[in-house]
C-alpha cells in the first residue's frame, strides 16, 4: 500500500470503504468458489455462468477481521453500525481540524479516545459551555 508521508498529502479516509468492498467480494468469491469446487483450484464448471443468487448467499456469509473491526453482515444485508465521533479543535493559533476523539460500534460500548474542546471558548473542566440555543425568547419574539 502506498502512503504519502509529507504534510502537504492526507490520504483519502475513503479509500478503506473501498478496499473493504473489494476484499469482501474477493471472500465471497473464494467462500463460493470453496463450496462449488471442492479440490480445485479455481474456477469449475458449476460456477460459470456465475449465478448471482448463489454468490449472494455466500457474501452475506462472509466474515473476516479488517483493521479493529470485523467485517460481517446481519440477516438483512447490513454490516454492524460503526461512528467515529470527530471534534473541531484548534491545533495551533491560527489553525483548526476535526479531530478523531471517540468510537462507537453496534454491540460494544462508546469508547473515548481523548477529550473534547471547544474551540471558541474557554471552560472549566466541570462547567459546560452553555448552548445560546437553548435560552428562552423574550416574549413576542421568536429564534431565526
Amino acid at each position: 500500500m502506498e502512503r504519502l508521508n509529507d504534510s502537504k498529502h492526507k490520504q483519502d479516509t475513503k479509500m478503506a470503504f473501498v478496499k473493504k468492498a473489494i476484499w469482501t467480494m474477493a471472500y465471497g468469491l473464494h467462500n463460493m468458489q470453496k463450496s462449488q469446487c471442492p479440490n480445485t483450484t479455481g474456477l469449475c464448471s458449476q460456477m460459470l455462468p456465475v449465478n448471482g443468487s448463489v454468490f449472494l448467499q455466500h457474501l452475506m456469509n462472509v466474515s473476516f477481521v479488517w483493521g479493529n473491526e470485523t467485517v460481517m453482515f446481519d440477516d438483512n444485508g447490513d454490516p454492524p453500525g460503526r461512528y467515529d465521533i470527530m471534534n473541531y479543535q484548534r491545533i495551533s493559533a491560527t489553525e483548526y481540524d476535526y479531530i478523531h476523539v471517540g468510537s462507537w460500534i453496534s454491540g460494544g460500548d462508546f469508547k473515548m479516545l481523548r477529550p473534547f474542546q471547544w474551540p471558541f471558548i474557554t471552560v472549566n473542566e466541570t462547567t459546560p459551555p452553555e448552548s445560546v440555543c437553548s435560552k428562552p425568547c423574550p416574549k413576542g419574539q421568536a429564534k431565526q
